[in-house]
């Protein structure tokens, strides 16, 4: 396959804090790569190198002449007073589209900009104007309405401006525009989240079939496993590579990790002998001086070997590197997104426009005094009461639980045994 990407022996320090050292791995075309590695192991600072968004301190990365990279960032920005629909066809040859994005690029030329950042936005105006030199014009309308519908982005929000949008929906358009320019590499920084499952059943195929490099940061093993092809693990400040999705990785993971520590014992006995043995010569050297020069080659060779030792890091069999619940149904973190949510009963405003997200691991207080609107705010999260205006959206897999004040969600003829083993499959010692 050809090679579209190489990193030799790259090095990269942030604050002080060395994130990776001496890395070097390559991309070729048909791979589809999912990163992992600890929080804050460097995984988006990896991308943004690929992406030229940096230069490392040490070492290259070199990119094939004309290549072309899309790099999705977690918090992506966008144009507030674009709409959906023109952010996912922006990326199309359309002539008219693509001038508008030269001026755009020329006006951010103008401003006084980093070196780094100015070499981004040279490489993205030249690409442009090769587009326009070619000639090469499709019609973005298919493709972009292919990607909006397959990301469930409701049509009535394509002609809205982005500022219009809640969070969740920002990101599913700048995903479309992200996907409709089609680049050589395409670099997603945990793009599933917002996504629900519909969403990111579309989402997995897009990538699996994608024809050029695939770069996946993502917590959600079941993705990795439909997608990737190898598994880059960051971890200590280097790069292993395992062939294979997820569900390989952890076998080949675990086998690599009992030869190392196999090795590793193999080592520290070696070093044990070693250190005994010039401890020995030590000792005769001091009864014969004949023996001191062996001693002191023996002492020399203690100390290489204690520094060998310490520059290899001890295996850890049992070290977690990404957390993902094994056993939770899919979802993103999103649990419950209002948008724009107003309600009123006649003229009486209960509470006027306001966006809300809840996430998971979040522990949420509703307070207020008695009238404000608590129970009307539960009852149009539940679906139970429309509100005037807005939106809710509950997240992929999330099933709501409502305790009433009145306790009505009770049945007045159960008994307690049979309300609680109506909630879940239980025996009734279980649910004694």
């Amino acid at each position: 396959m050809t090679l579209l990407i190489q990193a030799a022996h790259i090095s990269f320090a942030h604050g002080g804090n060395q994130i990776f050292e001496d890395v070097s791995f390559e991309l070729r075309a048909g791979d589809r790569i999912a990163l992992i590695g600890e929080n804050g192991g460097g995984k988006s600072t990896l991308f943004q190198l690929l992406a030229r968004r940096l230069v490392p301190d040490r070492g290259t990365v070199t990119h094939r002449r004309n290549l072309t990279i899309g790099f999705l960032e977690q918090d992506p920005a966008l144009d507030p007073s674009a709409t959906p629909y023109d952010v996912a066809s922006a990326s199309t040859a359309d002539p008219d589209v693509l001038e508008r994005s030269l001026s755009a690029l020329e006006a951010r030329l103008a401003e006084p900009i980093g070196d780094d950042e100015m070499a981004v936005v040279l490489d993205q105006y030249n690409e442009i104007l090769a587009r326009l030199d070619s000639g090469e014009v499709r019609a973005p309308g298919l493709e972009t309405e292919k990607i909006l519908d397959g990301l469930r982005l409701p049509r009535r929000l394509w002609r809205l401006p982005v500022a219009r949008l809640s969070g969740g929906e920002r990101k599913l358009v700048a995903i479309a525009g992200f996907l409709s320019v089609a680049p050589d590499v395409l670099l997603l920084d945990e793009p599933d989240n917002h996504l629900d499952i519909a969403a990111r059943r579309w989402l997995e195929t897009y990538l699996a079939t994608y024809p050029g490099v695939v770069g996946l940061i993502t917590h959600d093993r079941y993705m990795i496993d439909r997608v990737a092809n190898q598994i880059f693990e960051l971890e200590d400040g280097r790069i292993h590579v395992y062939p294979g999705a997820y569900t390989a990785y952890t076998v080949l993971k675990r086998e690599r990790l009992e030869r190392e520590a196999l090795l590793r014992g193999l080592q520290e006995r070696e070093f044990r002998k070693l250190k005994a043995s010039a401890e020995q010569l030590t000792q005769w050297a001091r009864q014969n001086p004949k023996f001191a020069s062996r001693a002191e080659n023996q002492r020399r060779k203690v100390a290489d070997e204690r520094a060998a030792l310490e520059r290899t890091p001890v295996p850890k069999l049992d070290r977690r590197q990404i957390a993902v619940d094994f056993e939770a149904e899919r979802g993103g973190t999103m649990v419950l997104e209002v948008d724009g949510v107003e309600h009123s009963f006649g003229d009486h405003i209960v509470f006027r426009r306001f966006d809300l997200v809840i996430r998971h691991g979040e522990r949420v207080g509703l307070v207020g005094p008695n009238g404000a609107g608590k129970t009307t705010l539960v009852q149009i999260v539940r679906g139970v009461l429309p509100p005037r205006a807005g939106s809710v959206r509950t997240g992929a897999s999330i099933h709501l639980g409502y305790f009433s004040q009145q306790h009505e969600t009770l049945e007045d003829n159960a008994t307690p045994l049979e309300l609680v083993r109506q909630t879940r499959a239980l025996t009734e010692q279980q649910a004694l």
